[in-house]
């Protein structure tokens, strides 16, 4: 005989369906956190790219520019690259076994930046102009 609570159905009782939510809602936040992890590494590395093509392009025209005619600068990016900025940094380089030639030697200092300065990203280097 059958007792009157058993039964003969081979589906799953609520604590079972209930156990088996909470796993998949405990994996399902752990892989949209991932998620989210993973667009923003790509966007900072994207930006970082970017930004170094982006300064080597300025510093392209800064070498091309006459020595009289350099200043530090600052500006924004247009078309593909609207939201970029660069500020552009020269100083001179003071040595005394340079003498005169000294002042041709300069720092060129350039900073890209992105969405209200959340990304940065910078080029230094040195450049003799004849």
């Amino acid at each position: 005989m059958m007792d009157r609570f058993q039964s003969t159905d081979d589906g799953f009782t609520l604590v079972e369906v209930l156990v088996s939510l909470t796993i998949m809602a405990i994996v399902l936040v752990a892989v949209f956190k991932l998620h989210a992890q993973s667009i923003s590494v790509e966007t900072a590395n994207r930006f970082q790219t970017t930004a170094t093509l982006l300064a080597q392009t300025t510093l392209a025209k800064v070498k091309a520019t006459p020595l009289d005619a350099l200043q530090s600068d600052s500006g924004a990016y247009e078309g593909a690259y609207t939201g970029y900025r660069w500020q552009l940094t020269l100083t001179d380089v003071a040595a005394e076994e340079l003498d005169t030639i000294g002042r041709r030697l300069k720092r060129i200092s350039i900073d890209i930046y992105l969405e209200a300065d959340r990304y940065r990203h910078n080029l230094t280097t040195y450049h003799f102009f004849q």
